[in-house]
């Protein structure tokens, strides 16, 4: 598959994901996020802007994939998700924390 039509199917899964998270069917719409990140692993970019593209779709797919799994009640997996990101983004997603913090409450883990 070439690498334009392997981003479009990852940013195409993460709208999915998004409106199915819209809708509130948060089990459906995990699935469509990590359909979209196992889509990201293969890709392999020849330039930086697609690079960044690419990254900018990752860090939304794991962002979104936390507020799934916090509504899911699955909090170690949003914990999960939002760290991969932080590490990711050197700590300058401001989301991912924000996800974090709210895994870290649902498992009532206030440090």
């Amino acid at each position: 598959m070439p690498e334009r039509e392997k981003i479009i199917y990852c940013e195409r899964y993460r709208q999915l994901g998004n409106y199915l998270t819209l809708q509130g069917f948060y089990s459906k719409a995990l699935e469509h996020f990590q359909i979209a990140l196992s889509y990201y692993e293969y890709c392999f970019p020849d330039d930086i802007d697609a690079e960044q593209y690419l990254l900018s779709i990752r860090h939304a797919c794991l962002n979104n994939a936390a507020l799934c799994s916090c509504n899911l009640l699955m909090y170690r997996e949003a914990i999960q998700y939002g760290t991969q990101v932080i590490r990711e983004s050197k700590g300058t997603n401001a989301k991912a924390y924000y996800r974090r913090a709210q895994a870290f409450r649902g498992l009532d883990q206030y440090e």
